[in-house]
């Protein structure tokens, strides 16, 4: 679950999504606890449930403000 709101310098989309889950060793690549911390290259990792929320809610073109 992935809502992008940014292209990087390179081309790579930002979004918001669920914690990456590594392809070779099946585990999550945080947990819960470290949510908030900057360990990503730009996107904003949400758990699960939260990024199923944003994605149902925010439906294509929806505008999207971040903020630092």
């Amino acid at each position: 679950y992935m809502t992008r709101f940014a292209y990087g310098p390179n081309g790579g989309r930002i979004g918001f999504h669920e914690i990456p889950t590594d392809i070779r060793t099946g585990r999550k690549l945080q947990s819960i606890e470290q949510l908030g911390q900057s360990l990503s290259a730009g996107c904003v990792r949400q758990s699960t449930p939260d990024a199923v929320y944003l994605w149902n809610w925010a439906p294509v073109g929806t505008k999207v403000v971040v903020l630092q």
